[in-house]
């Protein structure tokens, strides 16, 4: 790692501390009538107050499930799509539902029937459809129904499952990078590394002599845990996936629940993505990940790394990172590496533990638009050592409180060592416990497809809103800084701003802390506007409303 990196890392015990909050806030998981479950958050309104909120989808427990059977393609339900006029494979929890797919041709049509799904690891064809009535879920976990006791703890004996084992954890968290996870009654536990550990809440895994171990019996309650790494997977062309719940798989950290990263042209269309341990969904090249929730994930919500041309449009996500994974490592909502024309447009991006929308290494020609990005640990929107992009309309509020101070990290909005990129038409709000508003950084970083630098930059006509006496806005380097202030380039200017001490110093430029007046003689802002009255609405966080989304 390069020395300004390894600063970075220096303050995680600062982020660690303030994350931990964001964490509980994660875990907050209230039950209703025994079998529903939601996730409660804290959300800033009203100028930074904070109120718990409960959100989310609700999850029907399902019952014991019987081995699984096949009905041979004679005997296999079929039903007439009167849309299409083609014929849909009707399935139903007891089957094998890879065995069904094998014994039909490419392009078939498949519709889960409502109920509990275990167990379920599918790989499509070319043009296969996958679509769920109310009430489908396929779920990734084995009910444990047979435990004994042993040292004054309940014990499940005979667990051989092991997944990869990857990811970086943060202190308290030590068990994250193992993907399984055990839930009672739709709760993930906390995983501990040892039988010391173990307390209310919380659960060991001997790997070694294949054993869980829980400290109360949970008698009457759900009990589960993941074993199967992905519900589907593989490497077809234009496969849809829609209208289902997927859940509780134990897919390792930077791997998806929806596995699509060596797929081509997927359509995922109104699913639920929850409680599963590594990441929500990993994209494909022309995936189209629209209309759905993607939220209660173990590390992160989406992920993507060597593709093209993917569109997410008009999802939820949130509340991710329940298993404790580092932010600077990869946690939160969604990160995006080595991508071109990614286009990420009117997305709901709330209180996850980690960042918010996450472009890292090599991204060209990202576009961000009309999302609502809202108290995420980390900050808002980043743009790190990648190129061109476009980041505009959107409204991000109240990020970035759990990292640490060095240079512009936790801002709303952050260009760090990336080059190209216009910001514009944003609304960007401060909280008053901390984070910044829309910052540019340059680091040594190295190089990928071309140098990485924080160069020519454009940041205009953008609103930023200090709700109090924290955060700052500019430019900031640590690294070749003659060179920087002579040829990088960046440029601020026609935003708005909105603060209650319009004489303080919260702007950064060439090393220096700056006031309003000495920013200007820098030739920055020469026709921003500064305003000492906060709007009536400052705080407040608008209602998220979903697009008109098209499949174009």
């Amino acid at each position: 790692m390069s020395s300004t990196a390894s600063k970075y890392r220096e303050n995680d015990l600062i982020e660690n501390k303030k994350l931990g909050f964001f964490l509980v806030i994660v875990l907050c998981i209230g039950l209703i009538a025994g079998s529903i479950l939601t996730l409660a958050y804290i959300r800033h309104v009203n100028r930074g107050d904070a109120v718990v909120v409960a959100d989310l989808s609700t999850v029907v427990a399902g019952a014991n499930v019987p081995e699984m059977t096949i009905q041979p393609p004679s005997a296999q339900a079929q039903v007439s799509l009167n849309s299409t006029n083609a014929t849909a494979v009707e399935l139903y929890p007891t089957d094998n539902v890879q065995a069904v797919v094998d014994q039909y041709a490419a392009g078939t049509t498949f519709v889960f029937t409502p109920g509990v799904y275990r167990m379920q690891r599918i790989q499509p064809r070319d043009g296969d459809t996958f679509t769920g009535q109310s009430g489908a879920i396929l779920n990734g976990a084995l009910q444990l129904t047979q435990l004994t006791q042993e040292d004054g703890y309940w014990v499940a004996v005979g667990q051989t499952q092991e997944g990869v084992v990857q990811g970086e954890c943060m202190e308290g968290y030590e068990r994250c990078s193992y993907p399984e996870d055990v839930f009672v009654d739709n709760v993930p536990l906390q995983h501990v590394a040892s039988r010391a550990q173990l307390t209310t809440g919380t659960w060991f895994f001997d790997y070694a002599n294949d054993k869980i171990y829980l400290t109360d019996h949970y008698e009457g309650r759900l009990v589960e845990t993941s074993v199967t790494d992905a519900a589907f997977f593989g490497e077809a062309n234009g496969v849809t996936i829609s209208h289902l719940t997927i859940e509780k798989y134990a897919n390792p950290a930077q791997h998806g629940a929806i596995n699509g990263r060596t797929s081509t042209a997927w359509l995922v269309d109104n699913v639920t993505l929850r409680l599963n341990h590594g990441v929500g969904i990993h994209l494909g090249n022309q995936m189209r990940l629209i209309n759905s929730n993607i939220s209660g994930n173990g590390q992160m919500g989406i992920g993507a790394n060597r593709i093209s041309d993917a569109l997410v449009e008009n999802n939820e996500i949130a509340a991710n990172n329940y298993a404790g994974f580092r932010i600077n490592w990869e946690a939160g909502a969604t990160k995006f590496a080595r991508t071109d024309g990614l286009i990420v447009r009117g997305n709901y991006v709330h209180d996850n533990a980690g960042t918010g929308l996450w472009t890292d290494i090599d991204n060209r020609n990202t576009l961000y638009e009309n999302n609502l990005v809202v108290n995420n640990a980390g900050s808002g929107i980043f743009h790190e050592i990648s190129y061109d992009a476009i980041i505009r309309n959107n409204i991000v509020m109240f990020n970035g409180l759990s990292k640490a101070d060095y240079m512009m990290y936790g801002a709303q909005i952050l260009i760090s060592t990336s080059s190209n990129a216009e910001v514009y038409g944003n609304q960007v709000v401060v909280s008053p416990e901390g984070g910044k508003g829309i910052g540019i950084m340059q680091q040594d970083r190295g190089g990928g497809d071309a140098p990485w630098q924080g160069y020519n930059n454009n940041v205009h006509n953008n609103t930023i809103i200090y709700m109090g006496s924290a955060g700052v806005s500019g430019v900031m380097t640590d690294w070749e800084e003659a060179n920087f202030w002579a040829l990088g380039d960046n440029r601020f200017d026609a935003n708005t701003y909105y603060l209650t001490n319009p004489a303080s110093n919260r702007w950064r430029w060439a090393g220096q802390e700056h006031t309003w007046e000495t920013l200007r003689a820098l030739g920055q802002e020469t026709n921003g506007t500064l305003n000492a009255t906060l709007p009536n609405d400052a705080g407040a966080i608008p209602v998220w409303n979903a697009l008109a989304t098209t499949q174009n």
